[in-house]
């Protein structure tokens, strides 16, 4: 028993200085919030629609010192070129008509997060943080909701897309990264499982997915993971 305790400490040992060392060489810096996001669009089975709009936009704040969630930020948006859902989202996402009949649009939810992010000591456009605000970053369940969808989004909308947007941490690989002998993660649900944490809600509901995504980010922040970005353009 001591001999596996001892393996195991030696093994966070190891991951901890890896990853400070990824965080060193990259020349990032340590960030004091995380904000997770899972964002659910419109969609059609084996079908892309043009373009895919962003139906639900939810976040949750976690502070890395304390790995605790301290705020979330959660709305539904109506959406205007795709007004009527197809059977196949609202399946998938559990996402009824009348909920983004009732939602607001895109641009207004852009400024609203950005306020949002301001509420916080976030600057949306110096993620960095400096003497007044906070650093922090985003962290996604991959790479599609700030390379793709948030993209074509604003500019379908014209809407700015500040640099807090531009850089991220896909948590996939963070965590194929951080947990080597846990094989490779290809989804949140897998994450869950190789980490034995339940899942709570609904799979592909947009705030639910962000709240079982953060509890990966905080168990991996409880076992020595720095957050270190994996995307920056």
């Amino acid at each position: 028993v001591n001999q596996t305790k001892e393996q195991t400490i030696r093994y966070k040992l190891i991951s901890l200085l890896r990853t400070m060392a990824a965080s060193a060489s990259s020349g990032s810096v340590p960030f004091e919030y995380l904000c997770v996001l899972d964002f659910e669009a419109i969609c059609e089975k084996d079908q892309r629609l043009h373009p895919q709009e962003i139906i639900e936009f939810p976040t949750v704040l976690v502070h890395v010192p304390t790995r605790t969630n301290v705020a979330e930020f959660h709305f539904y948006i109506k959406p205007q070129v795709h007004p009527v859902l197809t059977a196949f989202c609202t399946e998938l996402t559990g996402i009824q008509q009348h909920t983004v009949d009732g939602g607001i649009p895109f641009t207004d939810c852009l400024e609203r997060h950005y306020a949002w992010l301001r509420s916080h000591k976030l600057d949306p456009r110096h993620p960095e943080g400096s003497a007044t605000t906070r650093s922090f970053a985003y962290a996604t369940c991959g790479d599609w909701d700030l390379k793709t969808c948030l993209p074509i989004n604003t500019r379908h909308w014209r809407a700015p897309l500040e640099p807090c947007f531009t850089q991220w941490i896909n948590v996939k690989k963070a965590f194929s990264s951080f947990y080597p002998r846990l094989g490779g993660a290809r989804g949140m649900t897998e994450m869950l499982d190789a980490l034995k944490i339940p899942l709570v809600g609904r799979h592909h509901s947009g705030i639910d997915d962000a709240r079982n995504i953060a509890q990966v980010v905080k168990r991996m922040l409880t076992d020595g993971y720095v957050p270190t970005l994996t995307w920056r353009s």
